[in-house]
């Protein structure tokens, strides 16, 4: 019963970083290589939040999504105002460049390269499943709203969108924090799963996994 608990938790977590960036890539058609640094970005502030600083599981949560959100700001206006390759590229080295980052940082709340140990493990199943219900039925809010169809329109005709009013640049930044805070989310509830968390994690094959889940899932499909 532990296994299968470990492994429904597991795609709990994953199923809360992936409604985020099926908006992004399914929805907007903007494809990212290394979305698994914000996952790490979320796992960090909201450890720390919940570790030094005694907040509640949910608030840190959101915080750690919040600060996901906002930082994916640094890589999205320098971008999105550019071509989708150009998006991806840099995706991969924004991914790499927090990890490495945040192996460097000797700071005591961080830990470096030996990462962070002694979280607490708020991450049960109920909270794990009841996190990944509430992202599913906020994307398919998300995606069945106005946004969610200009977001299509932006994929599919990117400069008819534009001559009827729409601001793509605007529309591709929400995507993007949208998929970033879900991400942040998810690696909270991943950090307080494992009590134990290093960089080197959240590396580019997690973010490879992410895409591929969308992929197989259907590009634009919430329920695959």
């Amino acid at each position: 019963m532990g296994y299968i608990e470990g492994i429904t938790i597991s795609t709990c977590i994953n199923i809360v970083c992936v409604c985020g960036l099926v908006i992004l890539t399914g929805y907007t058609g903007l494809f990212s290589m290394g979305h698994a640094c914000f996952m790490c970005l979320g796992a960090y502030a909201s450890a720390i939040l919940t570790k030094y600083y005694s907040v509640p599981f949910l608030i840190a949560l959101l915080a750690g999504g919040a600060v996901a959100g906002l930082l994916s700001l640094v890589i999205g206006v320098p971008t999105l105002r550019g071509k989708m390759d150009c998006f991806a590229i840099a995706t991969l080295g924004f991914g790499e460049a927090v990890r490495i980052i945040m192996s460097n940082i000797s700071h005591p709340y961080f830990g470096g390269a030996r990462g962070m140990s002694g979280i607490m493990p708020y991450t049960t199943l109920p909270w794990a499943v009841g996190l990944a219900l509430a992202a599913i039925i906020l994307t398919i809010n998300y995606a069945r709203s106005q946004h969610g169809r200009i977001a299509l329109a932006i994929r599919d005709h990117q400069d008819a969108s534009e001559l009827i009013g729409v601001n793509v640049f605007h529309e591709k930044i929400k995507s993007l924090m949208y998929s970033a805070f879900f991400c942040g989310v998810g690696g909270g509830m991943m950090a307080h799963y494992y009590t134990y968390m290093v960089p080197n994690v959240f590396n580019a094959t997690v973010s490879n996994n992410l895409l591929t889940s969308v992929v197989l899932g259907g590009v634009s499909s919430v329920t695959g």
